[in-house]
């Protein structure tokens, strides 16, 4: 019976499921067909290198749990996926756990409190690619080095988890892709962050960063705690979804950055370390920013009569029954007017399907009819004036 000292070769039928019922150890696991996977009361404690034919864990079950003890050990995936909670602990061995990836790697961490990918020992990735689908935590004397692409997919994250990369990580080499990532905690240089996002239930995002050498933000929503340095800073969003970065720390947030490459956003809260003039870019002011110079306020009018997206193209112009263009898109500093040539019927209804949408000040003008307003959560930065006679609002912020 294998141990931690005996290696085990699995070579299972076709179509055959191996379950390990009870904590089980081994040295070296070469695993060669179909499934390998323990149930939610087991370990697998694995001491030696690892090398899989076939996918090791199921989704099915949620909280299997691995734990990688060897000393300078190698994983070789084989493009094939690990799924359950993944941990290399350094108080099990006194010289600490460590292992190298031999090829691209993805791990699928479960959900629930196991959905992360714990490293208290160290996992060295070289130039191949490491993706995740929950939490990656190298705290605690944890460390991970990558001079490749790691892939942070939130799919499995908490609501208030962040990724954690704790002093000793080395990525200024590495390239980072949040894909709805809640969030990073890092106090060490990145080389390149790109922070995206399409899945709305991931749309408030926190970040705590240290240095970061090239830093791209396509999210609709970050967050950022502490002042934080961006040696090349690209924000691109667009007029109808437009990018989003706000200080969570109670005060302004300092962003130092050298090169600069931003259109298609709104600031709330942010300082720049100096000025940086956006008066000819689509960018939004949300309040309280300092050493940003944006577009001035418009007033814009809605003229799809018939009803619409708030931000479709279709929406708005800059005269009363004018013809729409994508560049009166309001801004939340824009002024926009509801009047008699804006709604033919009281039957029409305006959406907001921009997660998390920001909008500026709302009047009417001889408004004839009334739409209904459909929105799942808004940000209100300017005056407002009822417009509507029916409405389904899931949250308002004023």
């Amino acid at each position: 019976f294998p141990s931690h000292d005996k290696k085990m070769f699995v070579s299972a039928g076709l179509n055959i499921t191996i379950t390990v019922n009870t904590n089980f150890f081994c040295r070296d696991l070469t695993y060669n067909r179909d499934i390998f996977s323990n149930n939610s009361a087991s370990v697998l404690y694995i001491y030696g290198n690892i090398v899989l034919g076939a996918n090791l864990g199921r989704p099915a079950e949620v909280n299997s749990r691995f734990r990688f003890m060897g000393v300078s050990k190698t994983i070789t995936s084989n493009g094939y996926t690990i799924t359950g909670e993944f941990a290399s602990y350094n108080n099990t061995l006194p010289s600490g756990s460590s292992y190298t990836l031999l090829d691209n790697a993805t791990i699928n961490a479960t959900t629930g409190s196991q959905a992360a990918v714990y490293i208290g020992g160290s996992l060295a990735c070289g130039t191949n690619t490491l993706t995740t689908n929950g939490l990656i935590y190298a705290t605690g004397g944890g460390t991970i080095s990558s001079s490749g692409i790691i892939n942070l997919n939130g799919t499995a994250v908490g609501t208030n988890d962040r990724h954690y990369f704790g002093t000793g990580c080395s990525l200024s080499a590495a390239t980072i892709n949040t894909q709805n990532a809640k969030g990073i905690s890092s106090n060490v240089t990145i080389g390149t962050l790109n922070i995206a996002q399409t899945n709305p239930n991931y749309a408030s995002s926190d970040y705590i960063l240290g240095t970061v050498s090239n830093l791209t933000i396509t999210s609709s929503n970050v967050l950022v705690t502490n002042n934080f340095t961006a040696t090349n800073l690209t924000i691109a969003g667009s007029e109808t979804s437009r990018s989003y970065l706000q200080s969570n720390a109670g005060t302004n947030v300092t962003i130092t950055s050298t090169t600069r490459n931003i259109n298609n956003v709104t600031f709330r809260s942010i300082t720049m370390n100096t000025v940086i003039d956006l008066s000819g870019a689509d960018a939004g002011d949300g309040g309280s920013n300092v050493n940003i110079t944006f577009p001035t306020a418009r007033t814009v009018y809605w003229v799809a009569t018939s009803g619409g997206d708030w931000f479709d193209a279709a929406s708005w112009s800059n005269t009363s029954g004018g013809s729409p263009s994508l560049s009166y898109v309001p801004r939340t500093q824009d002024s926009c007017v509801f009047d008699n040539l804006s709604i033919d019927s009281p039957a029409r209804t305006i959406t907001v399907n921009t997660p998390y949408g920001r909008l500026g000040s709302i009047s009417s003008i001889n408004l004839l009819n009334s739409p209904t307003f459909v929105a799942t959560q808004v940000y209100f930065f300017g005056n407002i004036e009822p417009i509507v006679t029916g409405k389904q609002i899931g949250r308002a912020h004023v």
